[in-house]
């Protein structure tokens, strides 16, 4: 430590230092701002110096590249804000941060490279992901351990054989980085998920620290009064007023939640439910609760939204056209009655509080082809008719990527679902009347 970076630490001198073990990486550093960071170089050919002259096979020409960055470009409304940082324009990937790549990696990379680099270097970027996704989760089986130290070994070896296969030329291709990856198991092993260790809450509560300093003068002070005074506040927001509970907070037992109410549901398109759409809310019911449509009519109210959770509120077709938002945020994941995933776009809520039901109104998405391997969920334009479907089979909100056909410019290429992959895994697949045949 006395002698700087040249020579070896003496903190090595202590026998109970085990290196590398005893100093955990960061994946924040070492998966998004290297790892994936450096393949986005290779696949612009901006890595290595001898992709200049003789571009390998994974380098993008000028034509794909700018295709890409246009096609994130103009998908960035179709994907809402709770799914992830997704940036205006991949043309500036290199002054991405951590949230970006993070989006990347995590929930649309994927999807939008495939068939644009080899099928063996989409293969090595859905490995990866799949390390980043089972590394960060909360909760972490002996299973997933296991499948990261061997997936881990499997990506280097791979990454070397598509990017490096022993040319001295391309050594700056293999970064340290890459061998902090086979150590990973390790570390979870002995201080659990990765979501825990990683450099994200240091890094933010620096920049909190930062804002706190008001005074050059009195610089420690200023940071301990502004400190203290947050967390006092903090402190009130938490405490329950003669057992109340604080407005600000909401019990999780009372998720999902509708919220917006429509005075006049007839401003909007499918709304309100037409006598079929009836027909069918009564025989949901068993035919028990309702006995005329003219009793569903007088009783169901019109809500613009679904709160699933106090981070994640599900919009529709309603709140899209009030709000004016730029975002979409009215397309979901949801069960069929045999468990499997089904998609679809939500045109409103309803609630019945003589059945003390909440239920969406949704059009299903149909010709729908999954393969998770790929990480790639594909639709094809073209909606079922509108369904009553209770929100608590509501599993999360979902995205889409568009690809405008390459050669014509006509009509779409391929409509790519994003932010499903998990649920579909855990449903074990698509509702076979939306596959497509």
């Amino acid at each position: 430590m006395y002698a700087g970076v040249t020579r070896k630490s003496i903190l090595l001198e202590l026998n109970s230092i085990d290196y590398p073990r005893s100093f955990t990486i960061d994946l924040m550093h070492c998966i998004l701002l290297n790892i994936t960071k450096n393949l986005m170089l290779l696949w612009q050919g901006k890595k290595l110096d001898v992709d200049k002259d003789h571009p390998g096979p994974y380098v993008l020409n000028a034509d794909s590249a700018s295709f890409l960055y246009n096609v994130v470009r103009t998908s960035r409304a179709n994907i809402p804000v709770a799914l992830g940082t997704l940036p205006s324009s991949m043309e500036y990937y290199t002054q991405f941060k951590a949230a970006e790549w993070k989006a990347f990696l995590d929930l649309y990379g994927p999807a939008l490279m495939y068939n644009h680099i080899p099928d063996d270097a989409h293969a090595n970027l859905c490995l990866l992901s799949e390390i980043w996704t089972r590394a960060t989760q909360r909760s972490i089986t002996h299973d997933d351990i296991d499948f990261i130290e061997r997936s881990a070994v499997e990506f280097v070896r791979e990454y070397e054989r598509i990017y490096y296969h022993g040319d001295p030329q391309r050594m700056p291709a293999c970064s340290i980085n890459n061998h902090w990856l086979l150590h990973l198991a390790d570390y979870i092993r002995d201080n659990g998920p990765a979501c825990y260790w990683w450099s994200y809450p240091m890094e933010r509560f620096c920049g909190w620290v930062r804002e706190m300093a008001t005074s050059k003068a009195h610089m420690g002070k200023s940071i301990a009064n502004n400190q203290t005074r947050n967390e006092q506040i903090n402190a009130l927001r938490l405490r329950d007023y003669r057992g109340y509970i604080h407005p600000d907070r909401t019990p999780q037992h009372q998720y999902p939640s509708l919220r917006g109410p429509l005075r006049d549901p007839t401003g909007h398109v499918h709304l309100p439910l037409t006598n079929r759409l009836l027909r069918t809310f009564r025989s949901l019911m068993g035919g028990t609760v309702y006995e005329h449509d003219d009793d569903i009519r007088a009783d169901i109210q019109y809500f613009r939204r679904c709160h699933l959770s106090d981070t994640v509120t599900v919009g529709s077709k309603a709140s899209q056209y009030d709000t004016h938002v730029n975002r979409d945020s009215h397309y979901v994941c949801y069960l069929a009655s045999n468990n499997l995933c089904r998609f679809g776009t939500v045109y409103g809520f309803i609630y019945a509080p003589r059945a003390h039901g909440q239920y969406m109104l949704v059009r299903p998405w149909k010709d729908i082809e999954a393969n998770v391997h790929k990480h790639q969920i594909v639709y094809q334009r073209t909606n079922g008719g509108l369904e009553i479907v209770a929100v608590q089979r509501i599993r999360c909100l979902v995205g889409i990527l568009t690809e405008v056909d390459r050669i014509d410019r006509r009509g779409r290429h391929t409509t790519m679902i994003l932010g499903a992959l998990h649920e579909v895994r855990l449903a074990g697949g698509i509702n076979p009347a939306d596959l497509r045949r």
